[in-house]
């Protein structure tokens, strides 16, 4: 699929981080709604995908119309054997995160935003990333097509890795 030209990406920045709690909390009530903002900001699970964005092993990149509007964004982070997400595999293992927006999806702008996310950790020299997806979310499939698998060892079975 190749982007149309209603959207290109830019860099996600630290300027990003209230489109990136929107996006989190847009993920975590896909299938079924049970987070609210206020959660995401007094529950220290959720810590790991949004507080201090674009510290140094940070990176992602949003979907946007020409005018600026966020369709999606794609992120990644590390987190720590001592402090784990979810996705967690590995201190050298940056765990993604992705939204296409309410009214956006189904346009090939996941898959892209997947392929330009992939881009950045090879670019910065990562050989692998992880995600976690919830059961019944749909876009389990869109991660299965770009090659994205479960991964054994992993702290939660909803766990999946692509090598890159």
């Amino acid at each position: 699929m190749v982007p149309s030209p209603d959207f290109r990406f830019r860099p996600a920045t630290s300027a990003d981080l209230p489109l990136l709690a929107a996006a989190l909390l847009a993920n975590l009530n896909a299938v079924r709604p049970t987070v609210t903002a206020n959660t995401l900001e007094t529950d220290p699970r959720f810590r790991h995908y949004v507080a201090d964005f674009a510290g140094p092993h940070d990176f992602g990149v949003v979907a946007e119309t020409p005018t600026g509007e966020p369709l999606g964004v794609a992120w990644a982070r590390l987190s720590t054997h001592s402090d784990p997400a979810p996705g967690y595999l590995g201190d050298d293992t940056p765990e993604v995160l992705i939204t296409v927006f309410e009214g956006q999806r189904g346009l090939g702008i996941g898959y892209e935003l997947l392929i330009e996310i992939e881009k950045l950790a090879i670019g910065r020299g990562f050989t692998r990333l992880s995600l976690w997806v919830e059961d019944g979310n749909r876009s389990r499939r869109l991660y299965e097509r770009r090659g994205y698998r479960p991964a054994e060892g992993a702290i939660d079975t909803r766990t999946m890795v692509k090598k890159l």
